[in-house]
């Protein structure tokens, strides 16, 4: 059975250089956003690099789609990379609308905890896999003027933790890289921190961490 990484939030910085790492290693890349326009030329890049790519749009907001996106590859997918949040910077809570608080809350956190329990029934029964988490140094620092990311960041810390070792029981790995760096697509930082991830997936499971931080100490 080949090799599949699914991408949720599939940017043109973390998500297309991810998605290029793990597809010189022989994976099948899925990409899921929300833009259809936004993943043309992410598909121009690895399909002219070799990759065989399937795209799927998905509003990550919605947490019943994830479930069944997820649900529809169940078995398939090898690593999951769940990648997307709302970057939003600047009203604090008495300005933002209540509406917007729960669709990012939505957004950088509970639809990656869907995603998760949607993967682990096919990864369980295939003996192994990989969730990888795209986290922030906004987790250990909260700031007001970015509420809603700083809850999420800390949320998907929290989750990695909390479930490493019964997860890794089941040989599945899942990690979290807190990423204290601004990433601009096509730059050197996008792909060291898919090297990151990367190295993550790969790792023996004798070295397998809940959480690896970049730029690297």
């Amino acid at each position: 059975m080949s090799r599949k990484l699914l991408v949720i939030g599939a940017g043109p910085g973390i998500g297309l250089e991810t998605a290029r790492r793990f597809a010189r290693e022989g994976f099948e890349i899925i990409l899921a956003s929300r833009s259809p326009e936004k993943l043309a030329p992410q598909i121009a890049t690895l399909t002219g690099e070799g990759a065989a790519v399937t795209t799927e749009i998905l509003d990550a907001t919605n947490g019943a789609a994830v479930t069944a996106l997820v649900e529809r590859y169940n078995g398939t997918i090898d690593t999951l990379l769940y990648n997307a949040a709302a970057l939003r910077f600047g009203p604090t809570i008495d300005q933002i609308e209540a509406e917007t608080l729960d669709t990012d809350i939505q957004l950088d956190l509970s639809s990656a905890l869907r995603a998760i329990k949607a993967a682990l029934p096919g990864m369980a029964a295939n003996g192994h896999g990989t969730i990888l988490l795209t986290g922030g140094t906004i987790a250990d620092t909260p700031h007001p003027a970015a509420l809603t990311l700083s809850v999420g960041k800390s949320g998907l810390r929290t989750a990695a933790q909390a479930l490493f070792e019964p997860l890794k029981a089941q040989n599945i790995h899942i990690a979290v890289l807190t990423i204290g760096a601004t990433v601009k697509p096509e730059s050197d930082t996008a792909r060291e921190i898919a090297q990151a991830f990367w190295e993550m997936h790969a790792s023996a499971n004798t070295e397998w961490h809940w959480e690896r931080r970049y730029p690297l100490a």
